[in-house]
């Protein structure tokens, strides 16, 4: 068992509201939160209670791979932070859970979004240290996503209001 925290800041140029609603709106959540690749199938009840689920088969090494990756939410406080608990399982088998914290901050034209992250892999390959790596990287590539889900957010805001 490997175990450890990290946290991870980034900063995008959008107001809060804005941010928000891309961690809060379903149809927005599912195009960065999603599980790339074939047969992949997300749902989410945003909300104290609710749980999230993103699975698929994805094949980065050319073997399919089954991916179900949950998120229960334990707290929210809109435009202020979401407290959940998460956990991948690859082929069915737990690798790894985590206790996730996400905190907003910001205004009309930037904000900041914290990700402390405390996890615990279960099962892991080597030393676990690329396993950890992977973690960590995986949340950079979920911003990246994230940012283009608000930049088709704007594009449609922007050709509702050409209309």
């Amino acid at each position: 068992m490997i175990t450890g925290e990290f946290s991870a800041e980034r900063a995008f140029a959008r107001p809060l509201s804005e941010v928000w609603r891309g961690y809060s709106d379903p149809a927005l959540r599912a195009l960065w939160r999603s599980v790339p690749g074939s047969r992949s199938r997300f749902s989410v009840d945003f909300r104290p209670g609710g749980r999230e689920v993103a699975e698929g088969i994805f094949a980065p090494s050319g073997v399919d791979e089954t991916i179900v990756s949950t998120a229960d939410f334990l707290d929210i406080v809109d435009r202020d932070r979401i407290v959940f608990a998460s956990s991948l399982r690859l082929d069915g088998v737990l690798r790894w859970a985590s206790l996730v914290t996400v905190a907003f901050s910001g205004g009309d034209s930037t904000t900041s979004v914290r990700h402390t992250e405390q996890f615990t892999f279960l099962v892991y390959d080597g030393d676990g240290e690329n396993d950890v790596a992977h973690l960590r990287g995986g949340l950079n590539l979920q911003w990246n996503r994230f940012e283009v889900a608000l930049d088709s957010l704007r594009a449609s805001t922007s050709q509702t209001v050409r209309l």
